[in-house]
């Protein structure tokens, strides 16, 4: 969707928009295996003997949900601004890179959850609330002289609302 951002409009590749459906459909494939998981676990008189913090793993499937409804609800929203006419709102072309570069850094965090180390993490998310705390600033320098909501603030709220959700333990 950073990509998006930054190309001629419409964008030429537009296969991000329709991974929605995808996304959904693998968060309900983890919450049926951490839910048939802790069932089998629950039936198994050898757990005293491997414990495992089931908790911890309902705590992070509903992290990976509002992740999940966030990046759906960025998706729509990017998509209703560049293939909609009738949109009620834009993304102004001097919030464009910025938010660009919010969109891709959060991208790049949540992609180094597939195997990357914690110290990389740390700093992927420090890179990432960094460029949506320039967005936000993007947007706050043209609120001052246009009232007017646009999908940039819409989009950044849900970025921050990402990095909440994966906000490594302190």
């Amino acid at each position: 969707m950073g990509t998006a951002l930054t190309e001629k409009w419409p964008p030429e590749h537009e296969d991000w928009s329709r991974r929605s459906t995808e996304l959904a459909e693998a968060a309900s494939t983890v919450r049926h295996r951490v839910q048939e998981a802790d069932a089998s676990r629950r039936a198994n008189p050898r757990r005293r003997f491997h414990p495992r913090d089931v908790d911890l793993d309902y705590r992070n499937l509903r992290d990976l949900e509002r992740v999940t409804f966030h990046i759906q609800d960025m998706t729509e929203v990017l998509a209703d601004v560049i293939w909609t006419d009738d949109a009620p709102y834009t993304v102004p072309f001097k919030e464009s890179s910025p938010l660009a570069a919010a969109m891709t850094a959060t991208g790049e965090l949540l992609a180094s959850f597939d195997g990357g180390d914690e110290a990389e993490q740390r700093r992927l998310f420090a890179a990432a609330k960094s460029a949506v705390e320039a967005g936000m600033a993007a947007v706050a320098e043209r609120a001052q002289t246009d009232s007017a909501v646009t999908a940039s603030e819409s989009i950044l709220l849900s970025l921050h609302r990402v990095l909440r959700a994966v906000r490594p333990a302190s």
